[in-house]
């Protein structure tokens, strides 16, 4: 996912977060575009990434154990497949070009 929203971060020597691509999603939305449309005015492939950056939003928020030095609480058994699942569809549309940029 990192490498679809930051290609050239890792040339740069740059480490890009799951927290940035959330917030690029979130502010620069409309460079992006999500193949299943919000409604049937939208067309075809061209959806808006609202609904994948709430995803990407889930994930950072509901995951409580990401860090190993932080001061969260472990998570329940559930929580953690939960976002496990979230995170490997999340890794597949960017990697399908589900997610992409727009042209």
């Amino acid at each position: 996912m990192l490498p679809v929203v930051f290609p050239d971060r890792k040339e740069k020597g740059k480490k890009p977060t799951v927290h940035q691509a959330r917030t690029e999603l979130i502010k620069h939305g409309p460079r992006w575009r999500f193949v299943l449309a919000e409604s049937d005015q939208v067309a075809q492939g061209e959806g808006s990434v609202d609904v994948v950056a709430s995803m990407l939003d889930r994930l950072l928020k509901g995951e409580t154990e990401r860090h190993a030095d932080d001061d969260n609480r472990p998570s329940e058994k559930a929580e953690a497949e939960a976002a496990v699942h979230l995170a490997v569809l999340l890794v597949q549309w960017f990697v399908t070009s589900t997610v992409r940029p727009r042209d």
